[in-house]
């Protein structure tokens, strides 16, 4: 029986996949485990590349590229493992951390645990970003007060970010996986919502043994476009309509300070702004 399924997405990304796979496989894991790539038709050789030189991978081939949450959850219906570990193809593990997350899991369902992640480090070594939090908006009397936010080994948090999130393959299944609406960004913060208003909570345990090359997937610019349609979608989802229009205003207002960023082209801010004012959910 297999117990843990990797699922990595990759798109146009056959060396990070590659780098990501090498990484789990010279682990040589003493569990049974099966690695899934979803690959969202790419362009570039990853389908040779991965297929000639993993053999023991699986490969789902996606007809079109469907977005980071759906490809998930495409391979997430065809994983056989108890366990899923959603991992970035930008994340190198070097050591084996799955095997404290599930003993974790098993030794903790006191703790009505949803998702586990870890904390993440970056290519210098040095902490990266690793959770997050729900918009302020999204604060709910459904929080977990009951027990202690942090203890030694352990912490409560909102969201675990999405490159390393460790959660039971039935109950990602049974709240419907990531909501395929949001192409990319934010979709690991509105499944964790949904989790967390139903009763799961999300752990961070206070370990390390992945790296995550944070952003050498991704456009920065095509991040915050993706990001804000994301935001846009969740917020009309889950709140009221004054909500959602406030929440509007609140980010023209943070797209304005925007402009003053010296980092960025004018041409990028005046795009990036435009869009923000005259984009609209359908």
């Amino acid at each position: 029986m297999i117990v843990l399924s990797f699922i990595i997405v990759n798109y146009n990304t056959c060396l990070l996949t590659s780098n990501c796979i090498e990484s789990i496989l010279n682990l040589k894991l003493s569990y049974s485990y099966e690695i899934i790539v979803v690959d969202n038709a790419s362009t570039d050789d990853s389908l040779i590349v991965l297929s000639k030189r993993y053999p023991c991978i699986r490969i789902v081939k996606n007809d079109k590229n469907w977005g980071f949450g759906k490809a998930n959850n495409i391979g997430a219906t065809v994983a056989t493992g108890k366990y899923l570990f959603l991992l970035n193809s930008d994340t190198i593990m070097y050591k084996d951390v799955c095997k404290s997350l599930m003993d974790f899991y098993e030794q903790h369902q006191y703790l009505n645990i949803g998702v586990l992640g870890i904390n993440l480090l970056n290519s210098e070594n040095k902490a990266s970003h690793s959770y997050g939090n729900f918009p302020r908006s999204f604060k709910t009397e459904h929080r977990k007060r009951n027990i202690i936010k942090s203890v030694e080994t352990y912490s409560l948090v909102d969201v675990i970010i999405g490159a390393d999130m460790f959660i039971p393959k039935d109950l990602f299944l049974a709240f419907g996986g990531f909501d395929e609406n949001i192409f990319l960004y934010e979709e690991e913060m509105e499944f964790q919502y949904r989790l967390n208003i139903n009763g799961y909570y999300s752990y961070l345990l206070k370990m390390d043994g992945i790296i995550h090359l944070e952003g050498k997937s991704s456009d920065s610019y095509f991040k915050r476009i993706c990001s804000f349609r994301s935001m846009c979608y969740i917020h009309k989802k889950h709140l009221s309509l004054m909500k959602y229009y406030k929440y509007r205003m609140k980010w023209l207002l943070y797209s304005i300070f925007f402009l003053k960023n010296t980092h960025i082209s004018f041409g990028e801010k005046l795009n990036y702004l435009m869009f923000v004012c005259t984009y609209r959910l359908k």
